[in-house]
């Protein structure tokens, strides 16, 4: 009589077994969506701080290039090179070392015209601009 009790067919539930591997998979699963979440807002936060600095590298440059125009309207007989000298003076830390100076173009011709050539950098970005008199 008692393996009667014992095996009624109406008892419901879990057995030990079945909740401790419900709970590895649950876990599992869990550690994958998580570093799968984690990796996305990662490289999205990324993104966003990259074009941030993209548009400050670009602000730079229009400040550059307000100046080059309000020098031109203050300055008309001056020489490029002293535009050169207030670009260094006032940009000095965006400038890339080496990328500022003048080419000369159509030298020893009618008319000499020298080109400011200006590269301003952020560490990864850079942006190059030509100014010319």
């Amino acid at each position: 009589m008692t393996s009667v009790f014992l095996n009624k067919k109406g008892q419901g539930g879990f057995t030990l077994t079945e909740v401790i591997i419900t709970l590895v998979v649950a876990a599992v699963l869990g550690t994958l969506l998580f570093q799968f979440m984690g990796s996305n807002l990662t490289g999205s936060a990324k993104l966003l701080i990259g074009v941030q600095d993209g548009f400050q590298l670009n602000e730079v440059m229009e400040s550059i290039t307000r100046d080059y125009r309000n020098w031109l309207i203050d300055y008309p007989a001056d020489p490029i090179t002293d535009f050169e000298s207030d670009v260094n003076t006032n940009y000095g830390s965006w400038i890339v070392s080496g990328e500022t100076g003048t080419i000369e173009v159509d030298t020893g011709n009618d008319g000499d015209v020298d080109i400011l050539q200006v590269a301003i950098s952020d560490g990864a970005r850079s942006l190059t601009a030509l100014f010319t008199k």
